[in-house]
């Protein structure tokens, strides 16, 4: 039988291609779901051995030219974990399916599958189906496919409110940064960038004139956001001492000097600043774990105790969903209310 019921909306899909020879698949959905997809399947059998000439590729088929397509297009540990995500858990059910008969109970089934194995870790397989919905939209954008992404609800999930530092700790770590730090470290706190953005922000971003830094961010966004007077003059005091580096004639590094923080020991774009941080952490006399995004949640939070709206604060940070900026909400009551409470 071509298609049979093995389950509650769960059918084995079974296309005979010749003695001795078949393919099976699971499929996850109605009835007339499953129908459409044997059509699906026997036609990609038949396009296999020549029967048919192929004329559309099942998921799998596109795996390696998305993953090129995101290596350019996004930080390197942003592909990584893309990488990893897609070519596992996604291929390990989606790989011999098309984008086109890919339905509601289809991601379901995913979702349950995904729950068994892992256990309730709900964020980690909302990611998962947000990178997969990314591969479908790149999919439907250069015709491999008709239909565009379905609806994924996502698994319910609290998120924690992230951690952040007071003013005062923030600015020790900047009086026990070295003098070509400070202002990276600044940019973090006093201008929330992201890491990698510090890391990959040209020089020619920086306009002191208009007293403000243009940032590419997460998917190639541009954003401008406005340098506080510290981070400006402490900007032009690393410009400074950058340029006497790079035109002192004793130095022999290689110098890329289109980067507004190049390594000071290879003079290529930095990997990670999490380093200098640490050791500015440490003279700073500050005893928990701190990372760089740390400072950025700070920056986040303190603007936010300052009254400042949380649109304006959702434009400076990059944030596509103003609900990922409302997670700052919860910190600045948690310390109002620690405030309150000392009346009692």
């Amino acid at each position: 039988m071509a298609v049979r019921e093995i389950g509650k909306d769960k059918y084995q899909l079974d296309v005979s291609r010749g003695v001795g020879k078949r393919t099976r698949m699971v499929f996850y959905g109605s009835r007339a779901e499953a129908e459409k997809a044997y059509t699906y399947l026997k036609r990609q059998c038949d396009q296999e051995d020549g029967r048919e000439k192929k004329s559309y590729n099942n998921i799998g088929d596109l795996v390696d030219a998305h993953l090129e397509h995101e290596k350019l297009h996004k930080a390197h540990k942003t592909w990584e974990e893309k990488h990893r995500i897609i070519r596992g858990p996604i291929m390990s059910m989606f790989r011999k399916m098309h984008f086109d008969f890919v339905y509601t109970s289809t991601i379901e089934a995913y979702k349950k599958k995904r729950v068994n194995d892992i256990g309730k870790k709900h964020r980690a397989i909302n990611l998962e189906l947000i990178y997969f919905s990314g591969f479908w939209k790149w999919a439907y954008k250069n015709g491999y496919c008709q239909s565009m992404p379905i609806k994924m609800p996502k698994l319910p999930y609290k998120r924690k409110p992230p951690k952040v530092l007071t003013k005062s700790e923030c600015m020790a770590i900047f009086h026990n940064a070295g003098p070509h730090r400070q202002a990276m470290f600044l940019c973090l706190y006093h201008a929330g960038l992201r890491a990698n953005e510090v890391m990959t922000l040209k020089r020619y971003n920086v306009d002191f004139t208009g007293c403000s830094i243009t940032v590419i961010g997460k998917g190639d966004k541009t954003r401008t956001v406005p340098m506080t007077q510290t981070l400006s003059e402490t900007m032009k005091k690393h410009f400074s001492l950058m340029d006497d580096l790079i035109s002192n004639p004793k130095t022999k590094v290689p110098w890329d000097e289109t980067l507004a923080f190049p390594s000071l020991r290879t003079g290529k774009q930095l990997t990670d600043i999490r380093r200098p941080l640490w050791n500015a952490i440490k003279k700073a006399g500050i005893s928990r774990k701190v990372t760089p995004h740390i400072l950025r949640h700070s920056f986040a939070t303190h603007m936010l105790e300052a009254d400042a709206d949380l649109r304006t604060i959702q434009e400076l940070l990059g944030h596509e969903d103003i609900a990922t900026t409302q997670i700052y909400t919860h910190v600045a009551i948690n310390k109002k209310r620690t405030a309150v409470d000392l009346l009692e």
